[in-house]
């Protein structure tokens, strides 16, 4: 299996973890490295840590970026993207004139299975294979790109590369010229420049090998773990444990106990610490400790779980309240008292929890908490039964969304995709605001 890595010193030790966690499923990784400027120190660290794990073989490419075009940006969005983004479109014009594929994978990625089908997959003629960039404004970045609506904006942290057909189609000054001529267009840099150019010759392949953790708010199924977004799980001010705990596997994996506890730690404190936008608020008198597990594992950063109950097991209350900060019990005589410190409120009961997806709570918390909008949530565009969402105490039930939608008060509608990719099925929600 070849595989492409494009890094600078900063990401080498990334790239380790990347690596390792792939040959942990994947057996004779043939790898190519390409920087420009690591040091000789980094460098034989991180040979020594690749030979003594027998991660495979290892072949260094040195670039010169002063011949391409860099027309890199300092912003919030992508000010973290680096020049060593764009090597990943010039490396095949230095690797072997009789390899025939090769797979890129980007440095804050994890592998948690095998992904020898993905690796082999037939190319049907399509120079890249690619995944979906599990990004709301896609369309934008399509339009803004001058693509056909059709098009699937791709995600460019794992390409699978055509190589025949990539240096047929292209070459280092085409793609200089194709660079310099589009610059102006590029936000998203090398990312653009693959879905633009390459547009009409890209073959989509599953979430599930390019599983980004970001914006999908949850990691089961995912082969190839992709910690996009400028704030990793190996920052101090990281703050979703959930989301880590693939990284978190890696490091116990490496016997790296010191440093896993030392991060976990701090990744939970992040969390406990954190300012909450929502409190949700179930009606607990038949919630089980299966619910409490699904419940805890979907919870994010933002988000405090409120069990109201008559009676409950002691047993499982003590639990679960020494075990994790995110969930509390309160009597439900005692709610009126209780300080819920979210701007949101939910309020669902426990039938609600036989009958949504997996992932509803974290979609649901995620669209509150970016958004900043009053949110009352309605399935398959139709109102929600039984569903109500508070804002600053201001109740919204569903006779008001149905209102509102018929005279036409809604502004920034948009529609929730919500998918459970283990079963292939998804449902459509919605959000409003005034």
């Amino acid at each position: 299996m070849n595989i492409l890595v494009a890094c600078n010193d900063k990401y080498l030790s990334l790239a380790k973890y990347m690596l390792f966690s792939l040959s942990c499923y994947n057996d004779d990784l043939n790898v190519y490295l390409i920087h420009e400027d690591i040091t000789d120190e980094s460098m034989i660290q991180f040979t020594n840590f690749f030979n003594s794990h027998n991660i495979g073989s290892l072949n260094i490419i040195k670039f010169d970026s002063s011949k391409i075009i860099l027309p890199l940006k300092d912003d919030d969005v992508t000010g973290h993207i680096t020049k060593e983004a764009y090597f990943r479109l010039y490396a095949p014009f230095f690797l072997p004139d009789n390899m025939e594929r090769i797979l890129y994978l980007d440095c804050d990625i994890i592998c948690t299975d095998n992904i020898s089908d993905f690796y082999n997959k037939d190319f049907y003629d399509n120079i890249l294979v690619g995944c979906l960039n599990t990004d709301l404004a896609n369309s934008e970045y399509i339009d803004r790109l001058g693509l056909p609506k059709e098009h699937i904006y791709i995600n460019s942290g794992v390409l699978l590369f055509n190589l025949k057909r990539y240096k047929e189609f292209t070459n280092i000054d085409k793609l200089n010229k194709f660079i310099l001529e589009n610059a102006s267009l590029l936000d998203f840099q090398d990312q653009d420049v693959v879905n633009k150019m390459f547009a009409g010759k890209i073959l989509v392949s599953s979430i599930y090998y390019n599983f980004q953790i970001g914006m999908l708010l949850y990691t089961e199924g995912g082969r190839l773990i992709h910690y996009t977004g400028p704030i990793k799980p190996w920052f101090d001010e990281y703050s979703r444990p959930i989301l880590a705990m693939p990284y978190y596997d890696v490091l116990d994996k490496l016997g790296e106990v010191d440093k896993l506890k030392l991060i976990r730690d701090r990744h939970i404190r992040n969390f406990k610490q954190h300012e909450k936008s929502i409190s949700v608020v179930i009606d607990g008198d038949a919630i089980n400790e299966r619910m409490i597990e699904n419940i805890l594992f979907q919870l994010e950063t933002r988000v405090e779980f409120i069990v109201t109950y008559n009676q409950i097991d002691n047993e499982l209350i003590e639990k679960y309240m020494n075990m994790d900060s995110r969930i509390e019990f309160v009597k439900k005589e005692s709610l009126g008292d209780y300080n819920l410190t979210g701007f949101y409120r939910a309020y669902l009961n426990i039938d609600d929890f036989y009958s949504m997806y997996d992932n509803f709570i974290r979609e649901m918390v995620y669209f509150m908490d970016t958004e900043k909008l009053s949110v009352a949530f309605y399935k398959d565009f139709g109102p929600c039964d039984n569903k109500r969402v508070l804002d600053y105490g201001k109740e919204i039930n569903s006779d008001d969304v149905s209102k509102l939608i018929a005279e036409n008060k809604v502004n920034g509608y948009r529609a929730i995709y919500m998918s459970d990719y283990n079963k292939n099925k998804s449902s459509k929600y919605g959000y409003w605001s005034e």
